[in-house]
């Protein structure tokens, strides 16, 4: 199969649908122990021993005693005696016992192993995590959240992976996902009221029971629901901490260092699998689904972007792939993998900064130069009888025009200025070709025996599509309209 061409307002609807479906699975994660019917469940049970150890940790006047008091207080905004309240402060109070235990609150053998969490390269504010905050942002009377009181800087190389994935422009990588999984950690290493002498070979399995057990997606969902950060920037942060999670070297030797941008299973570290009957792998095979259907099996990467084309005088338009997305038994398709990706960026990023070897670029980089590096990997289209693909080089020089123009001599076959179009035609395709896709689209097996959020006792059986009810909805509107 090829990849469909989309160009114009289309690219513009993709990263929106996109963000749209990252949104509701995210909705829907932090929903799971609080809906109705949850009360009782394990995963209640798990939310409602991890508030009794956070407030039972003794106050202290030490090292990041001002982050164990705000962590305390973001706790007593989620839970009182009345019940779960404000479900965000969640994520600020796991954001504050992060903090503490970085300034050595816990001790050393916790600073180091939230520190070892971090990617050494990703995180270095110096070169790769390149923000800066508004000027005046205090005074714009905006939301003081990630993504609207920073901007990302041209070297930033998290911003070159979210203009070419299509998610929106964010924070950058989330040091606030990390912070939160040694939270959690640490949290579950004293449950039933111990209080043991910090053992450094003990906290990478607790790290790994946050994630499994799906804990550390409570943090995620909550930033990317209140737009502090893109689930791009998360899911790189925790793909980059699993070989501190996991005791191996390399990023790509789990599951979850393996993180796909549109496999959502990778963040409990599993893969995809049709049988994951537990509430929380449910949901993300569910999101797996959402984003299948939004992109008609396909998934988007944009070669041309406004950022490309500011001031150019003839390109007109943004222009973007949707690839087809593998099948089953077919391989794992590795560009799409965030945390085996990441240094591609950065090199393709250092590679540009200099023209002719000799002058400085300024600005950002070229969303070709990284496309370049995929192109034998893209399924690019022909534009004509008895002729190969078209070269992305050449591609990107058209405008909307000319695309118009393969649109009408290839009577519509690959190139659309109408997502909908775009999406109703591939989808057709994609079925006619090889059938359905398989839930999350995945080939293997995965435990199912960990007490996941918002599992009942025992389970119902729940029809994962249809979990948008009226009240949901009505919730998801009040959050997007505040």
């Amino acid at each position: 199969m090829t990849a469909i061409v989309i160009y114009g307002k289309a690219v513009q609807d993709a990263r929106n649908r996109m963000r749209s479906a990252h949104i509701s699975t995210m909705l829907e994660v932090l929903d799971a122990p609080f809906g109705a019917g949850a009360e009782g469940s394990a995963g209640r049970r798990l939310i409602d021993r991890i508030v009794a150890t956070f407030g039972a940790i003794p106050d202290t006047q030490g090292n990041g005693a001002e982050h164990l008091r705000a962590a305390k207080s973001a706790l007593q905004r989620f839970s009182n005696p009345n019940g779960y309240r404000d479900l965000f402060a969640i994520g600020d109070a796991l954001r504050e016992l992060g903090d503490y235990l970085n300034k050595g609150g816990a001790g050393e053998a916790w600073q180091a192993f939230a520190a070892g969490l971090r990617n050494e390269q990703a995180f270095d504010r110096s070169a790769n995590r390149a923000r800066r905050e508004i000027a005046d942002f205090d005074s714009e009377e905006l939301p003081q959240l990630g993504i609207f009181k920073n901007r990302l800087l041209d070297r930033s190389v998290v911003k070159y992976m979210e203009r070419f994935y299509g998610p929106y422009l964010g924070a950058d990588i989330s040091g606030t996902t990390t912070d939160s999984l040694a939270a959690l950690a640490f949290l579950l290493s004293r449950f039933d009221g111990r209080e043991p002498a910090p053992d450094p070979d003990h906290m990478p399995g607790d790290a790994d029971a946050a994630i499994g057990d799906g804990l550390a997606l409570f943090p995620v969902a909550s930033m990317v629901l209140q737009y502090h950060h893109s689930l791009l920037e998360c899911m790189l942060a925790l793909s980059f901490a699993s070989p501190a999670v996991y005791g191996h070297g390399g990023v790509g030797d789990s599951p979850l260092g393996r993180a796909d941008l549109y496999d959502y299973t990778a963040l409990i570290n599993r893969v995809a699998t049709q049988r994951d009957e537990d509430p929380i792998g449910k949901i993300l095979l569910g999101g797996n689904q959402t984003l299948d259907a939004e992109f008609g099996g396909r998934r988007l990467a944009i070669v041309r972007d406004f950022i490309d084309i500011q001031d150019n005088p003839y390109a007109d338009c943004e222009i973007a792939l949707l690839v087809p997305a593998p099948r089953p038994p077919d391989p794992p398709q590795a560009l799409f993998q965030l945390g085996t990706q990441y240094p591609r960026f950065s090199d393709t990023r250092r590679q540009q900064s200099l023209i002719e070897g000799r002058f400085y670029q300024k600005g950002d980089p070229s969303l070709l130069a990284a496309a370049l590096v995929y192109e034998n990997d893209l399924g690019l289209p022909a534009v004509g009888q008895n002729t190969g693909p078209i070269a992305l080089s050449e591609l990107v020089k058209r405008n909307s025009l000319e695309l118009r123009e393969f649109n009408r001599d290839l009577a519509g076959a690959n190139f659309f200025d109408s997502l909908e179009a775009a999406t109703t035609a591939t989808a057709t395709a994609t079925a006619a070709a090889d059938g359905p896709l398989p839930q999350g689209g995945g080939v293997a097996d995965a435990p199912t025996d960990s007490p996941q959020l918002g599992a009942p006792s025992p389970e119902p059986s729940r029809p994962p599509p249809s979990w948008l009810t009226p009240e949901r909805l009505v919730a998801l509107q009040r959050l997007l309209n505040p």
